[in-house]
Parts: C-alpha cells; sequence; structure tokens
C-alpha cells in the first residue's frame, strides 16, 4: 500500500513531496498554471487557455481515484504546487488508461516527470489499469523521451506520439 505523503529528491537536489490530489488544491492548480510558459501550457493542453475555468479545476481535483487518479508534487516552505500526472480509464476499456504529465518550468528537466510516472504506475496497477497511454505532442521531446525511457511502444497517429505502456 502506498504511503502518502512521499518526499523524493530531484537532480538538482531539491525536496518535493508527493501525495494525490484533493478537493483543496484548487488554487494551487490554478496557481500552478498561471505559472507555466505558454509553451507549456500547449504541450500539455494542445491549446494556450489563459486560465483555468472553475469546472475545470473541479474536475481536475475532484477525482474519485478509481477512474480518476491524480498525483500533485509541492515543495514546502511555502507549499508551492510543481507538478501534477493523472491517468483517466477509457469508458471503451477500463483496463486502459490516458496519462498526462505537467511539470512547473523551473522545474522540468530535473527527473520530477519520471517520478511522478513511476509513483502512478503502481497506483494504478493496484486499480487493474494494465495499459497507460499518453498523446504527445510531436515538439514535446522530453516526454516523449521519459515515455521512451519507460519501454513503452510508440506511434504517430493524426499528428501526434501516441505512447502505450503496459504495467508490470
Amino acid at each position: 500500500m502506498n504511503t502518502y505523503p512521499k518526499n523524493k529528491i530531484l537532480k538538482n537536489n531539491t525536496s518535493v513531496w508527493i501525495r494525490p490530489i484533493k478537493a483543496d488544491d484548487k488554487l494551487a492548480l490554478y496557481e500552478a498554471y498561471e505559472n507555466l510558459s505558454k509553451h507549456s501550457r500547449f504541450m500539455r493542453f494542445f491549446s494556450t487557455p489563459s486560465h483555468l475555468s472553475n469546472k475545470l479545476l473541479k474536475y481536475l481535483t475532484e477525482v474519485d481515484s478509481y477512474n480518476h487518479i491524480a498525483l500533485i508534487a509541492y515543495i514546502q516552505n511555502p507549499e508551492k504546487g510543481i507538478g501534477v500526472v493523472r491517468c483517466i480509464r477509457l469508458q471503451e476499456n477500463l483496463k486502459i488508461a490516458e496519462i498526462a504529465v505537467t511539470v512547473a518550468d523551473e522545474y522540468q528537466r530535473q527527473g520530477l516527470g519520471r517520478i511522478l510516472v513511476d509513483e502512478l504506475k503502481q497506483i494504478a496497477m493496484q486499480k487493474g489499469i494494465q495499459i497507460l497511454r499518453a498523446y504527445v505532442h510531436p515538439e514535446n521531446t522530453k516526454l516523449k523521451n521519459v515515455f521512451k525511457k519507460l519501454g513503452s511502444e510508440f506511434k504517430y497517429i493524426d499528428g501526434l506520439w501516441v505512447f502505450d505502456f503496459e504495467l508490470t
């Protein structure tokens, strides 16, 4: 069983904490999004919304932890959200879940994306998910490399890299 929060150390020796996201994280998620560069927003959402709506914040933070699993990474003093990973089961096949990862610009290339994905994989397996699927913009070489290193199979479909990796 997973015990949270978990402390992890990034490549630059920053101490981060990881735990399941909760409804109270709306403000932290809103602020983290506001601090993302337009490029990072586009790589995650394939568009650049000026802000996260209340409806979207509710969807992203009020999760059931079975069909929609989400973890937040944060630093303390003061507490600040710096990354999120989530997966959402496909209703047509509940053994497959779509995964998405977002890391604050100043914490990219420090191993946080990989840490978050590894942590989510463990929870997803416990919940009976067998395959995580990611849709990655072709310019998002950072995330593409994370998924390649995880040993996922990938193909190029409709202008996006599609990664499927089996959970074992």
